[in-house]
């Protein structure tokens, strides 16, 4: 279901984000000892036998792993450029439900600044990049998330934190908001758009060429 939910004001939003925060302090990042089991699971599924082996180091290159777990979408890479210290790169994605929407929030408990995603986020990632499925697009975006570096620009004069967020295949469209807990800030993704259809104004904003 598509989010309805109108905030009358960054308060309210903000009331809300920090609700979240507060209900679910705990969620964090799967444990190192999860992603190296998960990894040693998935290159014998593959016919490897050593993480640092030459191939199976050859065939993570480059390449995001996805798992599914109930309630939460997990992705993580493999840096092989230290063969026999090879070190993992990970984030998650858990749904949350409030008042009978589905929000999906990025760790919690050990980042500075959380990710909170209104589902109409990735509706529209999903026809907007042609995805098959709505679990297509999450797990298309998070390995984006994670092989590519994104840049946060706030809009001029705007009063509700406005920011646009440039990714590898567009821009987020959301808010960004100090929750005064433990120092952390929240930004709030609405939308996303493709660079093609952002407006001049936005495009100089963010800093994309007009094809």
């Amino acid at each position: 279901m598509e989010d309805k939910r109108n905030f009358k004001d960054i308060l309210d939003l903000r009331d809300f984000c920090i609700r979240i925060l507060l209900d679910h302090k705990h969620l964090s990042d799967p444990k190192p000892d999860f992603f190296m089991k998960a990894l040693k699971s998935f290159i014998k599924e593959k016919g490897f036998t050593k993480i640092s082996s030459r191939n199976s180091l050859a065939y993570l290159k480059d390449r995001v792993v996805f798992m599914k777990k109930p309630g939460a979408y997990v992705a993580f890479f493999v840096d092989v450029r230290v063969r026999k210290r090879p070190v993992i790169y990970a984030t998650s994605f858990t749904k949350i439900i409030v008042e009978d929407f589905t929000y999906y929030v990025g760790s919690i408990k050990d980042k500075d600044s959380v990710m909170i995603f209104a589902p109409h986020f990735f509706h529209r990632y999903r026809e907007r990049t042609k995805c098959d499925s709505l679990d297509d697009a999450i797990v298309n975006f998070m390995g984006y998330l994670l092989a590519a570096h994104y840049d946060e620009f706030p809009i001029p004069g705007s009063t509700s934190g406005e920011v646009l967020v440039k990714f590898s295949e567009g821009v987020g469209f959301g808010h960004k908001t100090g929750t005064g807990i433990q120092g952390k800030d929240v930004v709030f993704y609405k939308t996303f758009v493709t660079h093609e259809m952002l407006t001049e104004e936005q495009r100089a904003l963010v800093e994309v060429k007009k094809p």
